[in-house]
């Protein structure tokens, strides 16, 4: 990947080196989460957390950026396939869980603050 191609559209607009550092996190990768998460993907920030307990159903498909060929699949699963298509030097991890699991809940703090 050229990264100066890749981000040349963003001159003037942003600065991708000011999210290098950054990590994107979505908690609920609905038809609005994933939306906004396939737009950040191309802001410069090298990770990304994407948490959501739910698969594709076919009733999501008319409003929801996945299309058919992810139906089935763990929102999670088939937002990351998406998510590195745009950009694959992302690191990104998924948990396919439930914000408010007791397990998951405790976890987070640390990780999204350091």
């Amino acid at each position: 990947m050229n990264k100066d191609l890749y981000f040349s559209r963003l001159k003037g607009i942003l600065n991708p080196e000011a999210f290098r550092d950054l990590t994107l996190a979505c908690f609920g990768l609905g038809s609005g989460g994933a939306s906004v998460v396939l737009q950040l993907v191309g802001v410069g920030a090298k990770n990304c957390i994407l948490v959501g307990p739910e698969k594709l159903e076919e009733e999501n498909i008319i409003r929801h950026p996945l299309g058919y060929s992810y139906l089935g699949l763990p929102k999670v699963v088939g937002l990351r396939r998406a998510v590195l298509d745009r950009n694959p030097e992302l690191q990104v991890e998924t948990y396919q869980k439930n914000l408010l699991d007791e397990d998951f809940l405790p976890e987070l703090p640390g990780r999204l603050l350091s």
